[in-house]
C-alpha cells in the first residue's frame, strides 16, 4: 500500500466520516435523543449509495476516489 492509497483509502475516508457525524449530530438528535429514522438518513444515504449501483452499473469507480 502506497501513501497516497493509505491517505485516500484510510485517513480521508475516516475524517469524512467524522465530519459526517460531527456535523450529522444536529439533524439527528430531537430534544437530546437519538431519532433512528434521522441517524439511518444521515449514515445510510452517503455510505449506502455507492453500493446501490454496483449491480446496475457494474464498471469500477476508482475515478471517484482520489484519482
Amino acid at each position: 500500500m502506497t501513501f497516497k492509497n493509505f491517505v485516500c483509502k484510510g485517513i480521508l475516508v475516516f475524517a469524512g466520516l467524522l465530519l459526517l457525524g460531527w456535523i450529522g449530530k444536529y439533524i439527528y438528535m430531537v430534544d437530546g435523543e437519538i431519532d433512528w429514522f434521522r441517524f439511518m438518513l444521515v449514515y445510510g444515504v452517503p455510505v449506502g449509495i455507492p453500493h446501490m449501483f454496483i449491480g446496475i452499473y457494474p464498471v469500477s469507480l476508482e475515478w471517484l476516489l482520489c484519482a
